[in-house]
């Protein structure tokens, strides 16, 4: 593809046209990048924190009273992954 160009350095039709289309595309990868990083964020915070040893040798973990729901909701969140995905890379195209 040429594209045509005035000496004056304006830029002309399909230069401008280039620009407009490669722009588009970077919108819409960084629409995906964004959709994608909330996505596993959503899913990350809903993990406990790691365990941990204290100086005296204890093992201590975080129990959640909310156990059951916080199951269920991380459960429904990495089960939608596949339809997350796969609603991105239909977006590509």
């Amino acid at each position: 593809m040429s594209f045509d160009e005035q000496p004056d350095d304006d830029i002309h039709g399909e230069c401008a046209a280039e620009i407009h289309r490669l722009q588009a595309e970077l919108d819409h990868a960084r629409s995906c990048y964004d959709r994608t990083v909330r996505t596993l964020t959503g899913i990350h915070a809903l993990l406990y924190p790691p365990r941990f040893t204290d100086n005296d040798g204890r093992t201590w973990q975080f129990k959640s009273p909310l156990v059951e729901e916080q199951m269920q909701e991380l459960s429904d969140r990495i089960r939608a992954l596949p339809d997350e995905l796969a609603s991105i890379d239909e977006a590509k195209n």
